[in-house]
């Protein structure tokens, strides 16, 4: 279970402490026994400084199967009472507590068929089909990419290993080096890997999350992982959803939206009507797979313009993933087959718009202003005259430099 918090003071009494517990009631009461003695002892003193960028803390909590939700409702009411014995009234409490988020922590996966090793002949083509000139004239920004770390050439300014909490980022699944080196193709830069899954383990939002939330950060963040569809259709909007779990998601979401960060998100591998979480929440840019000449939406690519809320998402576009049962495909395998995937459109799209933020902007961090005047201009090059175009199907279309 995952337990995130933030706002103007992080640190909650007792949280360290309590990560290693397996029992809810045995968490609510070293809650309670760290308030108690963090009271006894505690000197007045007035609020710490509101901080936004990166103001989060992450605890892991394990409670035993099946009491998930019973505890992440129990531990956000808990941590009301907390904030308000501290800060002395529910109104206080509610002006400068920490915001806490619990609830289940779930797997993501990669939105690739099989380990990738390499790139394709392939490659260059939709490098062209994209518009991207053989020497990008301008330096792009630095982009964060999200995966299973990174081993090549390109030049790495940050990373962090959050499966094993050291800087070896090394990768040992292919498919962190591909999509990376395929962004380093679009235009030369700097770039951050944070990686958050291996040959062996399945990335986590746990480790997603905190990768989204460690500062400072850049303009152009590459999630190539979705979360896929839920089971059940809320009777609000009518669509699925994946329970409370994607919260999180999108709250940290819309925090790098609002400032000016790009995250840029998988639509995933189903085939389905229906982009997949996260990309389906309309901070993020979602990213869709065509394939074949001329391009058009390929057979395993889901689809839509519908985000979380049913409204519709204001930043859907089509980039190249290639299909391998036609003989097509940005990458190969360990033994020489041809792999696809949204997961390379996704970082395709990384490119085309750490491309077009070295044209308009010097800004090396997050900016609002930058990040509006380069959507609209994607969305204005946009390609939308291809066979089958449908607005409500693909969004702005083929991206295009």
């Amino acid at each position: 279970m995952e337990l995130v918090n933030y706002g103007r003071e992080l640190a909650l009494p007792g949280l360290e402490e309590v990560q290693e517990q397996s029992s809810l009631h045995q968490v609510v009461s070293s809650l309670n026994e760290a308030l108690v003695e963090e009271a006894l002892g505690r000197e007045e003193r007035p609020p710490a400084p509101f901080r936004t960028e990166g103001d989060h803390e992450f605890r892991l909590l394990e409670v035993p199967e099946g009491e998930e939700h019973t505890a992440a409702s129990s531990l956000i009411e808990l941590s009301h009472r907390l904030a308000a014995d501290r800060w002395g009234s529910d109104a206080a409490a509610g002006e400068l507590a920490p915001r806490v988020i619990a609830q289940p922590n779930h797997f993501l996966d990669h939105d690739s068929l099989s380990p990738p090793v390499q790139l394709s002949s392939d490659h260059q083509r939709y490098l062209e089909e994209i518009g991207i000139p053989f020497r990008f004239p301008h330096r792009r920004p630095c982009v964060r990419v999200v995966d299973s770390g990174y081993t090549g050439n390109a030049r790495i300014t940050a990373g962090a290993n959050l499966l094993d909490g050291n800087t070896d980022v090394s990768d040992d699944y292919g498919h962190g080096s591909v999509v990376t080196s395929i962004i380093d193709d679009c235009a030369s830069g700097d770039l951050e890997i944070f990686k958050v899954s291996s040959l062996t383990r399945r990335p986590s939002e746990w480790e997603v999350i905190q990768a989204l939330s460690i500062g400072p950060m850049p303009p152009i963040v590459n999630l190539s992982l979705s979360l896929g569809f839920g089971r059940t259709s809320c009777s609000r909007c009518g669509r699925q959803s994946v329970s409370a779990r994607t919260g999180t998601f999108e709250a940290r979401l819309k925090e790098l939206a609002d400032s000016g960060v790009t995250v840029v998100v998988a639509a995933g591998n189903r085939s389905s009507a229906g982009l997949a979480y996260p990309s389906r929440f309309h901070s993020a840019v979602a990213v869709e797979a065509w394939s074949g000449m001329p391009p058009q939406l390929a057979p395993y690519s889901n689809w839509d313009t519908a985000h979380g809320s049913r409204g519709e998402h204001p930043n859907v576009f089509v980039c190249p993933g290639g299909d391998s049962d036609a003989n097509e495909g940005p990458a190969l395998d360990a033994a020489g087959d041809l792999i696809d995937g949204t997961s390379f459109a996704t970082a395709y799209m990384s490119g085309v718009l750490s491309a077009l933020w070295g044209e308009f902007s010097t800004c090396t961090a997050g900016c609002l202003p930058c990040r509006t005047e380069v959507l609209m201009t994607a969305q204005t090059r946009a390609d939308r005259s291809f066979p089958g175009y449908e607005r409500e199907r693909h969004g702005h279309g083929l991206a295009r430099l």
